[in-house]
């Protein structure tokens, strides 16, 4: 799972304190490593990955910049700005349409998973079924990750046995895959498949599946999904429980690949910082009395 966690805290603290005072306030480092992985909290954890380690700086410093939890499905922690337990939201005074403060965002996940599956003993398939546009699920949003597939020949992805596009990066480092499809499916089964159509050379990493999901939609005035729309967007953690974000994809702590934080983290961000210098000012000149 890639979660990379500090084995010396202390020479990391000390390490943070050799900068000076009030120098090292958001400690990051950074595993000499080329693959994906990370982690919070104390210190911001990530690797010099060319293609995934700056996506996970960025999520993991919001955690301690903003003081937020996660808006991505199926995770343990949704607290702070960024999480509402009930509507109307703290973030009414951002919606797009203010007359609509508890209205929630209509769509479900049908289903994630993080298989973390090596793919060379046979495919990964999951049989999932669904009511489709006739219960007026009109979208579709398939997202995965995977690792060890550098080339476009390497992964096969396929629904009902229709292979879906994807672009490759060049390197083993896992990566995101998403699909879009504006017609939603039809009532009934159907089959996701993954499968590896080449073998890894000796010494690469083997082809794996990391993660899956896949969400329906409503209607776009049931669920908005145009780009920068605030609203109250269902998220649903490990156990299924409901919280509610501000933006569909639109912030990097719900989408990785996303660069900027929505308006609702930014305004916390700025709290939080001018919270923290407000704080250090008194401190200087409590010190100097």
């Amino acid at each position: 799972m890639r979660a990379i966690f500090p084995t010396y805290k202390d020479e990391a603290r000390k390490v943070c304190r050799s900068t000076g005072p009030f120098a090292c306030d958001y400690p990051i480092l950074i595993g000499n490593d080329d693959y994906y992985g990370g982690l919070g909290g104390e210190f911001v954890i990530s690797t010099s990955s060319i293609t995934s380690g700056t996506i996970v700086i960025r999520h993991e410093l919001g955690h301690n910049l903003i003081d937020v939890g996660e808006e991505y499905d199926g995770g343990w922690v949704y607290s702070g700005v960024n999480a509402a337990h009930s509507l109307p939201p703290s973030w009414s005074h951002w919606l797009t349409n203010i007359s609509a403060a508890s209205h929630e965002e209509r769509n479900r996940v049908i289903f994630q998973e993080y298989p973390w599956l090596d793919l060379s003993p046979g495919s990964w398939r999951k049989v999932f079924y669904t009511d489709g546009h006739d219960g007026g699920w009109e979208r579709v949003y398939i997202q995965a990750s995977a690792s060890g597939v550098p080339d476009r020949e390497d992964l096969w992805v396929g629904i009902d046995g229709n292979e879906l596009d994807w672009y490759p990066t060049g390197n083993d480092d896992r990566r995101f895959l998403e699909w879009h499809s504006k017609k939603g499916f039809a009532p009934g089964f159907h089959v996701i498949e993954f499968r590896q159509n080449t073998k890894p050379k000796k010494g690469r990493m083997p082809r794996q599946l990391c993660s899956i999901e896949i969400i329906e939609y409503g209607a776009e005035e049931e669920f908005h999904q145009k780009k920068g729309y605030i609203g109250n967007f269902p998220t649903y953690d490990i156990y299924g429980r409901k919280t509610w974000r501000p933006t569909n994809e639109g912030c990097l702590m719900r989408h990785m690949q996303e660069t900027t934080f929505c308006n609702v983290c930014q305004e916390g961000l700025w709290t939080n910082l001018m919270r923290r210098l407000v704080s250090l000012h008194l401190d200087v000149v409590n010190a100097s009395i």
